[in-house]
């Protein structure tokens, strides 16, 4: 907060958000809450003896809306499209994204000198942690004449010398362990190294049990997160309506 306070002080949009996308508020949520209210919290959650209407994450929320402060001008008129350009141009000091990212920014700028790190914890003595998620899979279709070499294929898929290749021409961090990332993306280098050593064990977004029913956490985050950046709803308010609505359907939440 004081590096933000800094920036702004000095004419630098310290956090550019694109709020018009209700899923990368989502995301950001996500993103923070693995490290405040922090990895265990998120496992006590998970086992029903923690709720999203607890101080801890109600905490959580209500530092983030007050975040906003340091967003750029009519934040929630903007898409990730533009992030990309102004974050690119260094135009703005910090974004809220994943890796994939790093590939339109330095379309937009080759020389754009840039890291990550994860988010701080409000509690010192807890430690930093890393929302981890890779998406995107490979399958062979039943119906395939060509099986066997379909599987050789998917096979290769596995191997490091694939996770290689395919970081090498994608600029994207692969899933599989055992990988020498390329040299040229030291992003990819810093966050391939985090990602095996700070990942959060416990999350509450994609690739959580409150994703696996209707209404998710992701529904509910996107259809929320907007109206409480908007002063509409209150971090309270917020907190209720993910607890009441995975209490619907979540097992540990409905005991």
């Amino acid at each position: 907060l004081a590096t933000a306070e800094t920036l702004q002080k000095n004419g630098v949009t310290p956090f550019f958000a694109t709020a018009k996308e209700a899923w990368t508020l989502a995301m950001q949520n996500a993103m923070v809450g693995v490290s405040y209210p922090g990895d265990a919290w998120i496992g006590k959650l998970a086992e029903g003896k923690a709720k999203f209407t607890d101080p801890e994450y109600v905490g959580m929320l209500k530092d983030l809306n007050d975040l906003k402060r340091y967003y750029q001008k009519d934040f929630s008129a903007n898409v990730s499209a533009e992030q990309d350009v102004t974050f690119g141009m260094g135009q703005a000091a910090m974004v809220f994204y994943g890796i994939w990212g790093t590939t339109n920014w330095l379309k937009t700028n080759p020389d754009l000198k840039f890291g990550y790190f994860p988010i701080p914890p409000k509690d010192a003595s807890l430690p930093a942690k890393a929302y981890t998620y890779m998406d995107g899979s490979y399958g062979l279709n039943a119906a395939s004449k060509v099986q066997d070499a379909a599987l050789k294929i998917l096979g290769y898929a596995g191997t490091p010398g694939y996770g290689e290749a395919f970081s090498s021409l994608t600029g994207e961090m692969t899933a599989l362990k055992g990988v020498k990332m390329p040299a040229d993306r030291p992003v990819l280098v810093e966050c391939y190294g985090l990602m095996n050593t700070i990942a959060s064990t416990n999350r509450y977004w994609v690739g959580s049990p409150f994703d696996a029913g209707s209404p998710s956490v992701y529904n509910i985050l996107q259809e929320n997160m907007q109206a409480m950046y908007l002063d509409a709803i209150t971090p309270e308010d917020l907190a209720k309506k993910l607890q009441d609505g995975i209490s619907v359907w979540y097992p540990a939440f409905k005991k």
